[in-house]
C-alpha cells in the first residue's frame, strides 16, 4: 500500500493529499511528529520534513513538488500540470507564488505562530508576525481574485497543481479560522474549484481558536463557550476522539432516549406495571445476592 507521511497543518502534505485522490490513487496516512526526529522517519527523508511518500514498489520520495512531478509524470491519466509548455510554466510559477511566497507572508505567520508554536512549546505567538499575516492575506486574495476574474482557473483554462496549491495553504488558514470574512470564500466564491473530487479534501472549519491553561495536576477548565456549544454540565463526560488527521476532537458522552429504541426485544405481549414491578424486584434481588457471594 502507498503510504504518506504527513502532519496535519502542513499545507504541503494537504496539497499531495489532493493529488492523490485526484489521480484516485489508493494510499494510507501516518502522522509523523517531525519534532520528534525519529531514526526510522531521518533514514527515509534526512532533511526531516513532510511530506513523503513511499510507493508500493519502495520508492521513496521527499518534498512536496518532487512528490507532485513525480506524480504527475508516472500517473499521468488525470494531467494537473498543463497541457502545452506556456500553460505548464505558468503553473510551475503560481505553484513556487503560494508555496514560498503566500507560505512564507501568511502561512508561516499564522499557522506556525498561531499553532505550532503553541503545540511545540516554542514560546508565546510574535503579535507582530500575526499582525503581518493578516495584513498579506488581503494582498494575496485581492491577487487570487485578478486571476480568477481573467481565467476560468488560476493558471488557465483546466483546473491543475496551481489551484491544489492554493486551496492547500487556504484550507490551513480555514482550520485556525484565520481568512477574514470580508474576503471572499476561495472554494465557495471561486465555484469553478468547487470540483465534486476536490471539495471533500478541502475542510473548510470556521471555529475560532480558544485556549486553556493545563495546571501541574493535569486538569482543565474547559471554557465557558465549549461548555454551552457542548451543551455540557456538572457531572457530564466528555471523550476524546483522534481523527485521521491527528486532531482531537472533544465529544460529549451521551446517548438519547430514542438511539436506545429497538435495542431490546419487542416483549411477545403488553406487561402490567405490576409485572414490570415484580421484574425489577427480581433483578435486585439477584444483584443483592450475588455480591453477598
Amino acid at each position: 500500500m502507498r503510504t504518506l507521511y504527513h502532519l496535519w497543518l502542513s499545507p504541503f502534505a494537504r496539497k499531495i493529499r489532493i493529488i492523490l485522490k485526484e489521480k484516485h490513487l489508493d494510499f494510507e496516512m501516518k502522522i509523523e511528529k517531525v519534532w520528534e526526529r525519529r531514526p526510522e522517519f531521518l533514514a527515509l527523508n534526512p532533511a526531516g520534513e513532510v511530506p513523503v511518500l513511499v510507493e508500493p514498489d519502495g520508492t521513496t520520495l521527499a518534498d512536496a513538488n518532487v512528490i507532485a512531478e513525480y506524480l504527475e509524470e508516472v500517473y499521468p491519466d488525470r494531467p494537473l500540470l498543463g497541457a502545452t509548455a506556456a500553460a505548464r510554466a505558468e503553473c510551475r510559477r503560481l505553484i513556487s507564488w503560494f508555496d514560498l511566497k503566500f507560505n512564507r507572508e501568511v502561512t508561516h505567520n499564522l499557522v506556525e505562530e498561531k499553532m505550532m508554536k503553541r503545540f511545540l512549546g516554542l514560546g508565546e505567538p510574535s503579535s507582530q508576525a500575526i499582525r503581518a499575516g493578516y495584513a498579506n492575506i488581503r494582498y494575496h486574495l485581492d491577487y487570487i481574485g485578478y486571476l480568477v476574474e481573467r481565467r476560468k482557473y488560476l493558471a488557465g483554462d483546466e483546473f491543475g497543481l496551481a489551484d491544489i496549491a492554493a486551496a492547500a495553504h487556504m484550507s490551513s488558514l480555514d482550520y485556525l479560522g484565520d481568512r477574514p470574512s470580508t474576503t471572499p470564500i476561495w472554494i465557495s466564491d471561486v465555484r469553478r474549484l468547487a470540483d465534486p473530487s476536490f471539495s471533500p479534501y478541502h475542510a473548510v472549519r470556521r471555529s475560532a481558536m480558544i485556549s486553556a491553561k493545563l495546571t501541574s495536576k493535569g486538569q482543565i477548565t474547559i471554557p465557558k463557550v465549549v461548555r454551552d456549544r457542548l451543551k455540557l454540565g456538572t457531572g457530564d463526560r466528555i471523550q476524546f476522539v483522534t481523527d485521521e488527521d491527528g486532531r482531537i476532537v472533544l465529544a460529549p458522552v451521551r446517548i438519547s432516549i430514542r438511539a436506545l429504541k429497538g435495542i431490546l426485544p419487542a416483549p411477545k405481549r403488553a406487561l402490567t406495571l405490576k409485572e414490570m414491578d415484580e421484574a425489577v424486584a427480581a433483578g435486585a434481588l439477584r444483584h443483592f445476592r450475588r455480591r453477598k457471594t
